[in-house]
């Protein structure tokens, strides 16, 4: 087993990002194509609030997905959040537990999505998570934290 593994953004993950703002651009546009067939005059400072309302939703979607790079290596794991440069390291002594969360979900019209989650649980019982949808090569990220962990390797 090699000693270091970096994490590989999945194509689906780096597609969800310009997909929701593409998303929420379209509905600006919509609307303001909308506000103008109704024969109101779209004032300059509606669009302006509307695109300040669009700019907000893309920094939600990007605070609770973050683009976040993990390492991980014989001695701990490095999480570097690309958004605000924060890095945080963590000891494999610092981990109290890890588990596996199946997800499951159903969307209307009978469309499901399963994926796993990988928690880790820390001693000051913080808990980080990343998802399987996320990153390519989650698999041996999981096993290599379970092997530095838990084995020793």
């Amino acid at each position: 087993m090699t000693e270091t593994v970096t994490s590989k953004f999945s194509l689906q993950y780096l597609v969800k990002i310009p997909a929701i703002i593409g998303f929420l651009a379209l509905v600006l546009t919509f609307s303001v194509r909308y506000a103008d067939s109704l024969g109101d005059e779209v004032s300059s400072l509606e669009i302006c609030l509307m695109s300040l309302v669009l700019v907000g939703l893309i920094a939600v979607a990007l605070y609770f997905s973050p683009p976040t790079k993990i390492i991980v290596s014989k001695d701990h794991i490095i999480l570097n959040n690309y958004l605000s440069r924060k890095q945080i390291v963590i000891q494999y002594t610092d981990i109290a537990k890890t588990n596996t969360i199946r997800i499951n979900q159903t969307i209307k019209g009978g469309t499901s999505s399963n994926y796993q989650r990988l928690q880790i649980t820390l001693n000051n019982e913080d808990v980080i998570s990343f998802n399987e949808t996320d990153y390519d090569n989650y698999d041996a990220l999981k096993a290599a934290i379970y092997d530095h962990k838990f084995r020793g390797l």
